[in-house]
């Protein structure tokens, strides 16, 4: 018998925060109206509402899962061998999984919504050539790309023992893809031309890539003194204001951009999430049941776009204001897609490998 992988009990902590702000971006682009003149019309309060729950939900969701992977895959030593069984029992695996869960979303659609879908754009979607109609699932085929060569780019990033010479082409790639791209909004705020980012990328794996490396590059003994730990909190909610005023004046701009991972502030306000999450003393009596969240959170985020499809009508009929109505639908969805997750567990042999549990 295999000996049993030891928890990174901060990593759980930091996957069950991010599961519930990834729903809190879908509840709250479910409840409000993602539209300019829309989101003009309404009152200051609720606008600052709407953006608030929005920039968190961006933030502290995507980015913590893309560090995780990179503190948990990357710095391994990947021979010929392991790079066989890690293709084979992760990327293989996430293909299939993602594969029928394509299957799934569009008979739910056909289903649901009485959609007319040709057998031909259902054999796409399966297969990745068209884009099934959930918002979430650009995830899944993006890293899918990235576990093809994460045995190779952790070989590499393990040969260079200066952290300091990965930190550079980081810093590099990230004011290429993030700093020029938050600029260049400024510019078409103002009014003027947008700039023109002109050096390729090329194998740097853009926005996605920097986080999943930083998350290696935050894989240290953290030792932070108080002040240095307020300092992370309120780095946090300062990213978030920011964020928060941006976006703000993009509306006002009547510009066709949303909130994406390659702002610099959703990029900083995530890194100072991480860390501060290293120097947290979680209370013990809960770590069972957060590591059971944890393991079960992938299967939620599969799951929780049909919860919300079908719930989404009743809660907006509540009559209840639309920030109670946000947090109603991501309950609904947190508590829908755990036990529905648990019970497709259940089905034997194929319950938990077709929700990815590892």
């Amino acid at each position: 018998m295999s000996p049993k992988k030891e928890r990174i009990i901060f990593l759980d902590y930091l996957r069950v925060f991010a599961i519930i702000s990834v729903l809190l971006c879908h509840s709250t682009q479910a409840i409000y109206v993602f539209e300019t003149d829309y989101v003009k019309s309404i009152s200051a309060q609720s606008k600052y509402m709407l953006l608030t729950l929005f920039t968190c939900g961006r933030m502290f969701g995507v980015p913590i899962f893309l560090m995780i992977t990179g503190y948990l895959l990357l710095g391994k030593e990947y021979n010929d061998e392991r790079i066989v069984r890690f293709w084979k029992n992760s990327w293989l695996h996430l293909v299939i999984c993602t594969m029928i869960w394509f299957l799934i979303y569009d008979i739910f659609l056909l289903v649901r919504h009485e959609q007319d879908m040709p057998l031909t754009d259902i054999v796409k979607d399966v297969l990745f050539l068209h884009k099934v109609n959930f918002d979430h699932v650009w995830y899944m085929p993006m890293i899918i790309g990235y576990y093809l060569l994460i045995p190779f780019v952790s070989n590499a990033i393990r040969s260079v023992k200066n952290p300091g010479i990965i930190l550079f082409p980081v810093i590099l790639i990230f004011y290429m893809s993030s700093i020029i791209s938050f600029v260049d909004l400024c510019f078409q705020i103002s009014g003027k031309n947008p700039l023109e980012q002109k050096i390729s990328l090329g194998f740097s794996g853009g926005i996605y890539g920097i986080y999943i490396i930083l998350g290696y590059l935050l894989k240290r003994e953290w030792s932070l003194r108080r002040w240095q730990k307020t300092a992370l909190l309120l780095t946090a909610a300062l990213a978030v204001a920011i964020s928060v005023l941006v976006t703000n004046k993009v509306i006002n701009a009547n510009i066709a951009v949303e909130l994406w991972y390659d702002s610099p502030f959703i990029v900083i306000g995530s890194i100072a999430l991480f860390i501060l999450a290293t120097q947290i003393n979680f209370p013990s009596k809960i770590n069972g049941a957060v590591v059971w969240l944890s393991k079960y959170s992938f299967a939620v985020y599969l799951i929780h776009m049909m919860v919300k499809n079908v719930s989404v009508g009743y809660i907006t009929r509540l009559g209840i204001k639309k920030p109670m109505q946000v947090v109603v639908l991501e309950i609904v969805m947190l508590i829908g897609g755990y036990v529905l997750a648990f019970l497709i567990s259940k089905i034997p042999k194929i319950g938990k490998y077709i929700l990815y549990l590892k």
